[in-house]
């Protein structure tokens, strides 16, 4: 599936696809490609449900959040869940994930209040509000990802 980062001139598309439990992301016409972690909440080999793109930093940095089906759980606890991440994807000179965070989890407990995020990309500054508490953090145009608060 293809996914356009949005934003300024023409900026590469990310190519992904699920290979037994890994998300692999690849920049179609370059031979790297990279494989994204998934913790043990997602269900063993579950494909990615929703891929969006949240934002973009110049044509090189990509924010996205990628949604898998939770591990079930005993008596259908989270049959029907949900376990979502944002990542920070560098594309040049190869694809890198920067930054990963689990912002919400059925197996955990976890929900974004609302909104959830919010991206201010001439400030370069993401938030992620959740409902017990919030965090901004800075990304440079390399791709680096700090905490502010």
């Amino acid at each position: 599936m293809l996914c356009a980062f949005g934003a300024t001139a023409a900026p590469p598309k990310l190519r992904y696809s699920t290979q037994g439990s890994r998300t692999i992301v690849q920049v179609p016409g370059k031979a790297a490609k990279l494989s994204l972690e998934r913790d043990a909440t997602v269900a063993p080999g579950a494909a990615v449900s929703s891929w969006k793109v949240v934002g973009a930093l110049g044509n090189d940095v990509v924010l996205v959040t990628d949604t898998y089906a939770s591990k079930p759980g005993a008596m259908s606890y989270c049959q029907a869940g949900e376990e979502q991440f944002l990542r920070v994807i560098v594309v040049k000179p190869r694809p890198r994930q920067t930054f990963s965070s689990k912002i919400q989890s059925c197996r955990s407990n976890l929900e974004l209040a609302s909104p959830g995020i919010e991206w201010q990309p001439d400030k370069g500054a993401l938030t992620i509000r959740w409902l017990s508490e919030s965090k901004t953090y800075a990304i440079t145009p390399a791709g680096v990802v700090t905490l502010k608060h």
